[in-house]
């Protein structure tokens, strides 16, 4: 069995819904810290904008469901992840990253995925 060291909706949420995915079994193991989730919140938020932008233009021009085409890909439960760090978001230079319909319309398909939904109810975490 795999352990995976994890503090709820950090990076190693994207690990974590892929384990789900394959179907690897896996115990999850509190690793995280309140001080550590704030420093990363707050760089996040500095940098999480570009990286909006490029996920639209991305989802806009390929033309597939998903991040990379067709094909459900590790690409994008990190970008998941990532997404999730927005949800606090007020900045107009940085809204969350569901107030981008084209990045809103991929994330539902992801929130659709069994396999996301195991791994958000494993963390005690909401869409």
């Amino acid at each position: 069995m795999i352990g995976l060291h994890h503090q709820p909706g950090n990076a190693s949420m994207a690990p974590h819904m892929l384990q789900q995915h394959l179907g690897l079994p896996h115990q999850l193991v509190d690793a995280g810290d309140a001080e550590g989730a704030a420093q990363v919140k707050a760089q996040a938020q500095a940098k999480l904008g570009t990286l909006l932008a490029q996920l639209d233009n991305q989802l806009a021009n390929h033309g597939g469901p998903w991040l990379l085409g067709d094909t459900l890909n590790m690409v994008d439960f990190y970008g998941l992840m990532l997404c999730r760090w927005t949800r606090g978001f007020t900045a107009s230079a940085s809204p969350p990253a569901r107030s981008r319909p084209l990045v809103n319309a991929w994330l539902q398909r992801l929130l659709a995925l069994p396999a996301v939904q195991r791994a958000l109810a494993a963390e005690g975490l909401d869409q």
